[in-house]
């Protein structure tokens, strides 16, 4: 878990998805919530699997804020 110096909450520092705001929500919340699909360690980086949809989006904010499924 990564907490940007705006109190977004994203799965990692290298992955710009965040699952809510620590000023918004509560980080119990939020770490429930993530943990239902970061749930255990994975054998490859997801920033890695996941950076070409999520630059995609091309954004002119990030985190990209979560939508529907990430």
């Amino acid at each position: 878990m990564f907490i940007d110096s705006q109190g977004n909450v994203c799965p990692c520092d290298f992955t710009m998805l965040s699952f809510g705001n620590i000023l918004e929500r509560p980080i119990q919340e939020i770490w429930k919530e993530t943990s239902k699909h970061f749930c255990t360690p994975g054998p490859a980086c997801y920033a890695n699997i996941s950076n070409d949809v999520i630059f995609s989006k091309k954004k002119a904010e990030w985190p990209l804020k979560k939508t529907g499924n990430p």
